[in-house]
């Protein structure tokens, strides 16, 4: 009887919490991936114009690739950086940037942190408060890779808010 119970419970209790996420997740703001095509595109369509070429990619909030473009005469290891840098964006809610200035001002801890690429040029990507995903973008210098991939961020936030709205 006593297992019964249990199990009925337990049952019960999934279903709540079941409901409960469902209901969180109806209200997390997600990447629509025609913004997100959208955004990729115009920092590489910006770097071109400024003699730069980059692998680029966008992830969700827990580091998974949504999209992702190197374009002809990008090195292949470019998209691996590009996604390594917006996964660590993503999963520590910091630009790659800071981590990068952390480890060269000797904190060297930060290199112990697991899959973190401390490169510039991994923003995270905030709605509503709300890390949603982030940008990664490799292919050139890291300070060129940093102005970049702030760009296709910033671009990236205000297609966001205006979809939104």
């Amino acid at each position: 009887m006593k297992s019964i119970f249990a199990c009925s419970l337990f049952i019960l209790s999934t279903g709540v919490v079941t409901n409960a996420f469902a209901a969180s997740l109806a209200n997390k703001p997600v990447l629509p991936l025609d913004i997100v095509k959208n955004s990729v595109a115009s920092v590489n369509t910006k770097g071109k114009l400024q003699g730069h070429q980059f692998a680029v990619s966008v992830v969700d909030d827990g580091g998974n690739l949504l999209y992702a473009e190197r374009p002809e005469g990008v090195a292949p290891g470019m998209m691996d950086a590009a996604i390594g840098k917006a996964q660590t964006a993503a999963r520590y809610g910091i630009a790659t940037q800071l981590i990068e200035q952390q480890v060269t001002s000797g904190r060297v801890s930060y290199l112990s942190l697991p899959k973190a690429v401390p490169i510039e040029g991994g923003i995270p990507i905030v709605l509503q408060g709300h890390i949603i995903g982030a940008l990664g973008v490799a292919g050139s210098a890291s300070d060129i890779d940093e102005a970049a991939a702030q760009a296709g961020a910033t671009a990236l936030t205000a297609a966001l808010n205006a979809a939104v709205r």
